[in-house]
């Protein structure tokens, strides 16, 4: 049976969204494992596109501690973590400040 152009596309969309998705909730949870227990309230994985994971936080002081004190030891330890899940780990962290987490 031949399935029309569209059927095909449908169906091709839909798996990349799928995968899209999955990627984004274990970047989610790699994150939440990875962000000292004191920023966890404050900062939280938006999205991983592109092998780029978007990082919402409430304020800018909070971005500022994270950028300054935890930087290094949160983007070493989100490779690792994103190497033992088999996911291309992220080349960048984009913070945001969105005041309503």
């Amino acid at each position: 049976m031949a399935r029309s152009l569209r059927d095909i596309l449908k169906k091709r969309v839909m798996k990349q969204v799928s995968r899209t998705a999955e990627a984004a909730g274990a970047a989610r949870q790699i994150w939440d494992s990875v962000v000292p227990a004191r920023y966890r309230g404050h900062a939280v994985a938006r999205s991983y596109t592109r092998r780029v994971l978007e990082v919402a936080v409430d304020s800018a002081p909070v971005l500022a501690e994270i950028e300054g004190f935890c930087r290094g030891e949160i983007e070493s330890a989100l490779k690792e973590r994103f190497t033992e899940a088999g996911m291309a780990p992220p080349v960048r962290v984009k913070y945001i400040i969105e005041e309503r987490l």
